[in-house]
């Protein structure tokens, strides 16, 4: 009778509505120890490897800005890391189904 059926989730509607980027250029010693710390961070949904000029990049959803901002606070500095930059996504031209945005 029924053989297939789908659902569309609508993930915008979900909690996370902050989307954030950081990206890290880490020295060569602390490099593992930063990739680890990001992966076992609980709003992070990806960590990727990078070329160019940083090494690794994870994005993060947060419910809320004031979640956000205590992240920012916290995470300034990084040991052992040469550089973090931090991007939060504004809008989007071409969204991503899974991240909600």
């Amino acid at each position: 009778m029924i053989q297939g059926h789908s659902t569309k989730i609508d993930f915008g509607m979900i909690e996370n509505t902050v989307k954030a980027y950081v990206t890290v250029r880490a020295s060569g010693e602390h490099r593992k120890r930063i990739i680890r710390q990001l992966c076992r961070h609980p709003r992070s949904i990806a960590v990727y490897k990078l070329t160019g000029e940083n090494d690794v990049m994870a994005v993060f959803l947060f419910p809320n800005a004031k979640e956000f901002q205590k992240f920012a606070e916290k995470n300034r500095k990084v040991k052992g890391a040469k550089s973090v930059t931090v991007q939060v996504v504004t809008g989007s031209h071409k969204g991503v189904v899974w991240s909600g945005a």
